[in-house]
């Protein structure tokens, strides 16, 4: 599959130190011709925290110190950037089988919102039908099928 192809492939830039992380972790790889070599890497989660995916050298990356050239030609403004100090890379989402199903887990500190329960002295002939209170609000808007269109 070339980049261009995927469905699910975007451009991500990465600013870089001098002791970055990416820098480690995604080496540039050339041809003969001094092209960069377009190959998925998985991405290392623990790097991003907890997003997995691939990434690959954009095909029209700048190399690190190299000079970015301006979109805006003879601008004051707008020069060059030299040097250039993001790594420039495409990102696609992980390939799961089909039929994978994702482990429904609670996440370690997640507290759990109290729950809104009917009072007990409710009387459901005087009031219509128990809404709770949700948020600082009382009109919360109902929608029904007869409304659609409108």
């Amino acid at each position: 599959m070339s980049l261009n192809s995927a469905k699910n492939v975007i451009l991500v830039c990465f600013y870089c130190f001098k002791d970055s992380q990416f820098l480690e972790f995604l080496e540039i790889k050339k041809d003969a011709e001094g092209a960069i070599i377009h190959s998925w890497v998985p991405f290392e989660p623990s790097l991003a925290n907890g997003m997995a995916g691939e990434i690959a050298w954009d095909k029209d990356a700048v190399e690190i110190g190299g000079v970015f050239p301006s979109i805006f030609r003879n601008s004051i403004e707008y020069l060059d950037v030299d040097p250039n100090m993001c790594m420039m890379a495409s990102y696609r989402d992980p390939v799961f089988p089909k039929g994978f199903t994702f482990p429904a887990v609670r996440l370690a500190g997640v507290t759990e919102l109290e729950r809104t329960l009917k009072p007990k002295d409710y009387n459901s002939r005087q009031n219509g039908n128990y809404r709770p209170n949700v948020g600082f609000t009382r009109d919360r808007p109902q929608a029904a099928l007869s409304d659609a269109g409108k």
